[in-house]
């Protein structure tokens, strides 16, 4: 294994994550939250199940454990479906900006929960990193929210966003442990992937299905190519490859620290919007910035 892999391969999740995050921007203005997650699981499974095929000329897992589909399956539905879940709600109850600020809490919250659950340590250097990272994350994030994201917010509403926000860490740091704790038996992980996204494709669909939905969640890719080919490309980087370095991290150091990595994707969607779209970075997004990197920098030295 390459010296810091895992801590590159989750910069790399993190830069596909920002980079496609444009994309599915513009795919969300002829489709709802729910629409994009259910396409992404289901377009996900579809070319993992072509991966794992074309390597090892079986189209489902056949080196895993006996414990390892179940407790892989569980950490998609979670992770990619669940939390995506709680993570709109919250969303939709609180407002980008504190939305945004209080998922900052799944990549300390699971370097907490992975020292009993799995035995990892993080030395010093690691938690200095970490916090580092996140406060130049939340930095960046407050000099680009809305004005109105201030505004006062009814106290029922409140508590409805905050318990998801937090719902929604949580089910990011049980799956990322979940997933650990099979990594730690070796599969490949392609199989690790596809396990994961299958699950929650076949629980999203299921659930579209009951609620009457998917008919009007499948209508906006079928009708429009533009859509289903901006969701298809995006699909593709973001989360075919993005989950493939995110999984190769989380094999590779500690959950705590990968999540810390691939949390930076807003950092990156600073640098793009100014490359790309040519949007101006103030002072202290660019401070922000600077305080990150160097929590990146500990945790590579970590």
């Amino acid at each position: 294994m390459l010296p810091h892999s895992g801590e590159i391969a989750a910069l790399g999740c993190a830069f596909l994550w920002a980079a496609t995050s444009f994309v599915w921007a513009a795919v969300g203005r002829d489709a709802s939250a729910a629409a994009i997650t259910a396409f992404k699981a289901v377009v996900g499974f579809a070319l993992f199940t072509g991966i794992v095929l074309a390597t090892t000329g079986s189209p489902w897992p056949t080196g895993l454990s006996p414990r390892a589909p179940a407790v892989l399956a569980l950490s998609g539905v979670i992770g990619l479906a669940l939390g995506d879940a709680c993570y709109f709600v919250a969303l939709a109850s609180l407002g980008p900006r504190r939305a945004l600020l209080l998922l900052l809490l799944a990549p300390p919250l699971t370097a907490v929960l992975a020292v009993p659950a799995l035995g990892e340590t993080i030395g010093a250097l690691g938690w200095a990193g970490i916090a580092l990272t996140m406060a130049g994350i939340a930095a960046v994030q407050l000099e680009h929210a809305p004005e109105s994201a201030g505004a006062p917010i009814p106290a029922r509403r409140l508590w409805i966003g905050a318990g998801a926000g937090f719902l929604g860490c949580l089910g990011q740091a049980i799956q990322s442990l979940l997933t650990k704790s099979v990594l730690v038996e070796g599969p490949g992980l392609p199989q690790v992937v596809q396990v994961r996204l299958g699950a929650a494709a076949l629980f999203l669909v299921v659930a579209g299905l009951l609620s009457g939905s998917l008919a009007a969640w499948v209508a906006p890719f079928a009708r429009r190519p533009g859509t289903l080919g901006r969701g298809l490309a995006a699909s593709v980087m973001g989360t075919v490859v993005g989950l493939f370095l995110m999984t190769y991290s989380q094999k590779a150091i500690e959950v705590g620290l990968s999540n810390t990595l691939t949390s930076t994707s807003p950092l990156f969607g600073l640098l793009l919007a100014r490359v790309v779209q040519g949007e101006r970075v103030s002072a202290r997004a660019v401070a922000g910035t600077a305080v990150a990197v160097g929590g990146v920098a500990l945790v590579f030295l970590e």
